[in-house]
This record gives structure tokens, C-alpha cells and sequence, in this order.
């Protein structure tokens, strides 16, 4: 009977093991896999505020390094390589604040939020909130690319 004990011990064991491997290799697939996905995002598009009960779970689209832009059409690749340069030229965190805010999260709408993993990491750049001169370069790009790929989504 103690040899049967022994074997059962062992083979527990072994399962255990086995088991705390398989649960390290999904957390390291899992690891890899989100910085992958931040590491081929441009850019994130989403929103803030807003009047939904139980909380607003925003959507959140992201432009891929490829052009993907989720929810989307397809940028091409001069689209992609422009915004990339206009990111890599502009140092978001410069803007100040907009000491009279026009957002529509005041009367329970949703603002507009920019987020750019690869330069700021998961600072959010709630767009009315910030004093950017209406001939910035970098939030009129964006902006007109962002309403370019609404229209040409609703056409379609």
C-alpha cells in the first residue's frame, strides 16, 4: 500500500507540473501578444464621458502599422506613413490645457480621444479638453483622417 502512495504522490505531482506549465506558456503567449498589438498600433481612437447607465464602455479602434483601422476602411500606405511622421514630429503632451472647454461630456455627449501607444504609452488625449491652435498640423491631419475613413465607410 505504501508503494501505491508514493506512485499516486508522484503522478500528482507531475499533473500539478504540467498544469502550472501549460498556465506560465498561455501567460507568456498572452505577454507577447499584447506587445505585439502595441507595438503595431499607430494610433487609438475612442471616447470618454457620456450618459450610459452601469457606465460607458467606449469602442476602440485602432490604426494598425499595415493601415488596418478597425471599424474602418484601409489607410493606404501614404496615409500611414504621413500620420506616422506627423505622430513622430509632434510632442502631444506640449498642448496645455484649454482653460474654457467646449466638451460634449458636459452635457452628457462623449469626447473625442486620442491615444498613442508607441510615443505616450496609455496617456489619453481627451481632444476638447487641450488648447490646440486651429492650424496644428498634426491634430488637422488626424482629424481630417479620421472624418476622411467616417465617410467613406458610411458611403460604402
Amino acid at each position: 500500500m505504501n508503494i501505491n502512495k508514493q506512485i499516486y504522490k508522484k503522478i500528482k505531482i507531475k499533473h500539478i507540473l504540467m498544469l502550472f506549465s501549460l498556465l506560465l506558456l498561455v501567460a507568456i503567449s498572452f505577454v507577447v501578444l499584447m506587445f505585439y498589438q502595441n507595438a503595431n498600433t499607430i494610433l487609438v481612437v475612442t471616447s470618454s464621458g457620456g450618459m450610459c447607465s452601469g457606465g460607458c464602455n467606449h469602442p476602440k479602434y485602432r490604426i494598425l502599422n499595415d493601415g488596418t483601422f478597425e471599424g474602418h476602411r484601409k489607410l493606404s500606405s501614404s496615409e500611414v506613413s504621413e500620420l506616422k511622421e506627423v505622430i513622430n514630429d509632434t510632442d502631444f503632451t506640449e498642448y496645455t490645457t484649454n482653460i474654457d472647454p467646449k466638451c460634449q461630456s458636459f452635457v452628457d455627449g462623449s469626447d473625442e480621444v486620442l491615444i498613442f501607444p508607441n510615443k505616450h504609452g496609455d496617456n489619453r488625449f481627451t481632444t476638447c479638453m487641450l488648447n490646440i491652435p486651429e492650424n496644428d498640423k498634426a491634430y488637422s491631419f488626424i482629424h481630417n483622417l479620421l472624418n476622411i475613413s467616417e465617410e467613406k465607410v458610411q458611403i460604402q
